[in-house]
């Protein structure tokens, strides 16, 4: 979920190597919308984007019945001690600031997903 196209394009092609990427949001509205009608195994989550903010939609990714167990990995360029605090106090899984490398990206996919246990995770020995 992030309002930069280029990024999300990236982000997709990175992701569309080893996952399954069903959709994508431009702003937190629409980034709500997507989570709760698909449930989705991960939320790669930005900070900065149209109303609500990453912040208020990992709250409420938190405090939603359906969906509060959905690792979410906060993919941004905010990457002050204050936004990484208050993102993992808020209940981020995990967080990777840009710019990021592949291999930084599907590590942190794979680590959230192991943890979260919704997903059983094969580790190919490239990726280690």
């Amino acid at each position: 979920m992030d309002d930069d196209e280029d990024l999300r394009i990236l982000a997709r092609k990175t992701l569309s190597r080893g996952w399954n990427v069903i959709l994508e949001a431009t702003g937190g509205e629409e980034a709500m919308e997507v989570i709760r009608s698909e449930k989705p195994d991960l939320v790669v989550l930005d900070l900065v984007m149209p109303k609500p903010d990453g912040f208020d939609v990992l709250r409420w990714v938190r405090a939603d019945e359906k969906n509060h167990e959905v690792p979410v990995l906060v993919l941004t360029a905010q990457g002050d001690e204050d936004s990484i605090r208050t993102c993992f106090e808020l209940g981020a899984t995990d967080f990777l600031v840009k710019p990021f490398t592949v291999p930084q990206l599907d590590v942190r996919v794979r680590s959230c997903l192991e943890r979260s246990k919704t997903v059983n995770i094969t580790w190919p020995e490239a990726s280690r």
